[in-house]
């Protein structure tokens, strides 16, 4: 065996492992997201939140750096720019990956954080926006922590993910302007995940532990 090889083949060994190791934990919060996806698709017009089921993650739109996600905290909603994504991988270990075309085995991701310049919590659960006459806008955002000209970084579980955006989301405007105004599509994603009070109640159960007896492996 030469040199290239053994190593092409450590490689595969080690990314077989760190499936072997991912594969259980993840497979409850996978089943999970399934249920509540599936609520979101009887909620909401499935030409706004495409392929919702993989939290619009595939080989077209990967997670990649510069692209941008919609993201819950367990407190708030926000809009994250990827500035890295995790794996596990051997030994427990977290490395960095240049892409990622499917949240299977990911970890964590280091974002920029753009937070809605609005007050106020989640929408009550039996409000109906589309039927209230009232036009539901999506607000402006900032990736500055009020008035200081430093931005607002997190480190994000990839439970937190619930849509990957893609790249080019804000509309074109003064480069050194502070708040920043969604396009039409992805304001129409930001609205119907956040702003309507049965689905953003729906999507925030992503964050809810996981039972014990579903942790046992």
């Amino acid at each position: 065996m030469s040199l290239q090889e053994a190593a092409n083949l450590t490689r595969v060994l080690q990314d077989q492992n760190a499936t072997i190791q991912d594969s259980k934990p993840v497979k409850y919060r996978e089943i999970r997201w399934k249920g509540i996806a599936g609520v979101v698709q009887r909620l909401v017009n499935a030409d706004v939140l495409l392929n919702i089921i993989a939290k619009n993650v595939y080989q077209l739109n990967p997670l990649s750096v510069g692209h941008m996600t919609i993201m819950w905290n367990g407190t708030r909603f926000y809009i994250g720019q990827i500035l890295d994504v995790y794996k596990k991988g051997a030994n427990s270990r977290h490395g960095s990956i240049p892409n990622a075309t499917s949240i299977s085995g990911l970890s964590f991701m280091s974002l920029r954080v753009y937070l809605a310049l609005m007050t106020g919590g989640i929408p009550d659960v039996d409000e109906d926006i589309e039927d209230s006459g009232e036009d539901v806008v999506a607000p402006l955002f900032s990736c500055h922590h009020k008035n200081s000209p430093l931005r607002i970084h997190t480190h994000a579980k990839i439970d937190h993910l619930l849509f990957n955006l893609g790249p080019d989301i804000f509309e074109k405007g003064n480069p050194g302007a502070r708040h920043r105004s969604l396009k039409d599509h992805a304001a129409r994603c930001w609205i119907s995940l956040t702003q309507l009070g049965p689905v953003s109640t729906e999507v925030t159960k992503v964050t809810l532990k996981i039972p014990k007896q579903s942790r046992r492996y």
